[in-house]
Order: C-alpha cells, then sequence, then structure tokens
C-alpha cells in the first residue's frame, strides 16, 4: 500500500512540476515587463541582484528548461518502479 501511494506522490509531484515552470515564466515575463514600467511593483525588485537574476534565467530559459525536464523524466521513471 505504500508503494502505491509513493508511486501516486511521485506521479503528481512530475505533473504539478511543469505546470509550476509555465506559472513561473510567466511570471518572470511580467515582472521584467514591469520593470521599467513600474519601479515600486513588489519587493522582488528592490534589489538589483535578484531582476539580474531572472533575466540571466529569462536569456537562459531553454538550458532551465532542459534540466527541469531532465529531473521530471527521472521523477516520472521512479513512479514506475515498483520499491
Amino acid at each position: 500500500m505504500t508503494v502505491l501511494t509513493i508511486n501516486i506522490g511521485l506521479a503528481i509531484v512530475g505533473i504539478a512540476i511543469p505546470i509550476g515552470m509555465v506559472i513561473f515564466w510567466s511570471k518572470v515575463v511580467k515582472i521584467l515587463g514591469n520593470q521599467f514600467e513600474n519601479k515600486s511593483h513588489g519587493t522582488i525588485l528592490n534589489e538589483n541582484a535578484v531582476c539580474n537574476l531572472v533575466k540571466w534565467l529569462y536569456h537562459h530559459r531553454s538550458k532551465f528548461n532542459i534540466l527541469i525536464i531532465s529531473i521530471v523524466t527521472i521523477i516520472e521513471f521512479l513512479a514506475l518502479i515498483p520499491f
């Protein structure tokens, strides 16, 4: 019974990560779009280093997506293995 619970949990995590990535990239685009329009949009833009990190992630998003897809694939394969 615990094996089934672990496998279901891993499958749910494997589904939730891509959904979270879509939400994450939409927020990044919104943050980068609002950076020049409204400087007081939120606390994330108060630090220049955080804004530079967001720009770097957005610039290298294909590498980031490949990393996340690899992690999701490993999680989904783990969900198929009967412990």
